[in-house]
């Protein structure tokens, strides 16, 4: 029987180490999981971060009719609606300051 050459005495330590690493990445991959299913309450807490934000279409309708009834047309229409049906043309002064 001949020893094994030079190359293959290089390879033989990675074949040998390649199941070690990918028991080691199953291993992780399960603890990974388990710890997800344990501790649900670290999704609840993005879930909750985005309810933060107040939902449009949220609001009963009591509520939405009581919000609605607070505002007031004329200045809704002089405030906000009528300085954007000025024709402005683009690079001008007013055109600038409607981007701001």
């Amino acid at each position: 029987m001949q020893p094994p050459s030079l190359s293959k005495r290089r390879l033989l330590p990675r074949v040998q180490l390649l199941p070690l690493l990918l028991l080691a990445l199953a291993l992780g991959l399960a603890l990974f999981m388990v710890w997800n299913g344990w501790h649900p309450e670290v999704q609840e807490l993005s879930r909750s971060r985005d309810l933060r934000v107040p939902l449009i279409g949220s609001l009963p309708e009591a509520k939405l009719r009581t919000v609605v009834g607070q505002l007031d047309p004329q200045r809704l229409w002089g405030t906000f609606l009528r300085p954007l049906l000025i024709v402005r043309p683009p690079g001008s002064p007013g055109n600038l300051q409607v981007r701001k």
